[in-house]
């Protein structure tokens, strides 16, 4: 009986060694895929890391060489602006274009210099925030889920197990679970009520299953914690195209200025070499055509770089043939202008190119204006605008963005202060945004005014002279010498408006005649006095040789050296 008892005890210490082996084989297995795993988790945590400072990174890069192209772009207008001077020669109106050409490129190109800035340290300031607020490793649950397992995994665990697991025969269940009936009846049982905790699936070890079960349960807390890692990556997508509609909104208006900057320029240098090259008489012969080519060649290079930039805006065909339309029929109205001025009539060329000149550009930066609107209202989405920086409702935007628990919290609805404070913010951005372009319209909208009320005095001047000329020819009274051109601008000249200029005239050429009397009568008279003097002076030196050389021999007192 002793030695029965004792070869059961040494079986029973076998078979609990047996298994305590077991178990602290798979505890080690079971530690070391859970470390692989969260070695997986980190290194996935740590590619949303790289991938924001990647993507934010080839943003800050492009912003920084549209800065750097944009200030070489500056220096040239500053150059342009401070001694890019015009002839003397030139009429008003090429001064005037010229220098409201480099005025507005000035002020485009420092819009772009501001929104490319801008637009930089918006994209610096969101990955700021993500990688230090949002996309965190996940150290906390990884530490959270080691001090949930890990009571189940010292020694007292396994003598906590029930007596059947403790002492488990091998090789028993594999011969209980081999039964027909009793795999039928297991995998009902699996399908009914499916295992969700370590009960369960202790509960599954007296099957036979035990250790499919551990796996199982395994196998569903990777998958749910990857479709979590998932939610997340799809939260900070989220918050990230929030932030980055601002910096594309901002980069795109940058090259919207920018290009405007560079054909207002390019319009000015075209100005600029006509001018100093085919309008002096010395160099019109060598220079004519050099010039007009070289205005032809920079016309046609802002013609391709606007329509271009129209399709790379994704822009309408009209607006871009608007705006080619604009660049090319200004210069075109130009070098008509310039050439009846010196082969035909110039003053009814100058009445229509003139005004279509500065109707062009008005026309070209009126597409701008435009160009940036929809470029506003296109990069504007449903999602809404992160709050400002030390509020409180960003903070509340980030715990519901944030690393823990995202998934699990729906998204609320805006109330009302928020959208009206999102609108405001809008408004305040487009209000902002075209200031460059509205007072670059006003003032080729001014200068075109200009424009027409010169055109209409040139008419009224032309239509005056003309007439002046038919009175002149049928008039018998009308002086000989009338100079036409100088009528001033009093509509289509009658008899009455005609009759009092001349009585104008003929008031200013009588106070002259007494003026120009005034000063012959001084001049005389300062003549007589020096001729006076000069003849008295000559006298005096004559009488005075004549005492010089007289006999004083006889004692007479002689005269005094010169007369009083």
């Amino acid at each position: 009986g002793s030695a029965g008892a004792a070869s059961a005890a040494s079986a029973a210490m076998n078979v609990f060694g047996y298994n305590r082996d077991a178990w602290t084989i798979n505890v080690q297995t079971t530690q070391a895929r859970r470390f692989q795993k969260q070695q997986v988790v980190l290194s996935q945590g740590g590619m949303f890391r790289d991938d924001i400072r990647h993507m934010i990174g080839a943003v800050v890069l492009r912003q920084a060489n549209q800065i750097i192209v944009a200030t070489l772009v500056l220096s040239t207008i500053g150059a342009y602006y401070v001694e890019g001077h015009l002839p003397s020669s030139s009429p008003r109106y090429l001064t005037t274009v010229y220098n409201t050409c480099i005025g507005c490129s000035l002020i485009y190109m420092i819009l772009c210099v501001l929104c490319s800035m801008r637009g930089n340290h918006v994209a610096i300031e969101c990955q700021r925030d993500m990688l230090t607020m949002m996309v965190r490793l996940p150290i906390d649950e990884l530490a959270q889920e080691v001090d949930r397992v890990a009571p189940g995994e010292c020694v007292a665990a396994f003598e906590r197990q029930p007596l059947s697991k403790v002492m488990r025969l091998p090789g028993v269940g594999r011969l209980r679970s081999s039964s027909p009936k009793r795999a039928a009846s297991s995998s009902r049982t699996v399908e009914a009520h499916p295992p969700s905790n370590p009960s369960d699936a202790s509960a599954e070890s007296d099957n036979g299953s035990a250790m499919k079960a551990e796996l199982d349960e395994e196998l569903r807390r990777s998958a749910s914690f990857i479709q979590t890692m998932n939610k997340r990556r799809k939260a900070y997508l989220v918050y990230f195209d929030s932030r980055q509609k601002q910096w594309v909104m901002l980069n795109r208006c940058a090259m919207g200025y920018g290009l405007q900057g560079v054909h207002c320029l390019v319009q000015a240098v075209s100005y600029f070499t006509v001018a100093k090259y085919s309008m002096q008489a010395s160099q019109r012969n060598s220079a004519n055509w050099a010039a007009f080519m070289v205005q032809f060649l920079l016309g046609l290079v802002d013609a391709i770089l606007l329509f271009g930039f129209n399709l790379w805006a994704e822009g309408s065909w009209f607006a871009g043939l608007v705006a080619v339309f604009g660049a090319i029929g200004s210069q075109a109205a130009f070098c008509v202008c310039l050439w009846c001025k010196q082969h035909g009539p110039s003053d009814l060329s100058e009445m229509i190119c003139i005004p279509l000149m500065f109707f062009c550009h008005l026309l070209a930066n009126a597409v701008s204006a435009w160009r940036t609107v929809q470029f506003q209202k296109g990069i504007e989405e449903e999602l809404p605008d992160p709050p400002q920086t030390g509020s409180e409702e960003r903070d509340v935007y980030y715990r519901r963005m944030s690393f823990r628990g995202a998934e699990d919290r729906p998204a609320r609805r805006r109330s009302k202060k928020q959208g009206r404070a999102r609108r405001s913010t809008t408004c305040g951005r487009r209000v902002a945004l075209s200031v460059g372009d509205t007072f670059a319209v006003s003032a080729w909208l001014l200068c075109l005014v200009w424009a027409g009320v010169h055109s209409v005095h040139k008419r009224e001047r032309v239509l005056g002279a003309g007439k002046a000329r038919r009175l002149r020819e049928s008039s018998s009274w009308a002086p000989e010498g009338l100079a036409t051109d100088s009528f001033p601008s009093i509509g289509v000249l009658d008899h009455a408006g005609l009759s009092a200029y001349l009585g104008t005239e003929l008031e200013d050429g009588r106070r002259w005649r007494a003026q120009m009397e005034d000063r012959l009568s001084r001049v005389r008279a300062a003549l007589g006095e020096r001729r006076a003097r000069h003849g008295r002076a000559v006298l005096t030196e004559a009488m005075g040789e004549l005492l010089a050389n007289a006999d004083w021999g006889a004692g007479l007192v002689a005269p005094p050296a010169r007369l009083p």
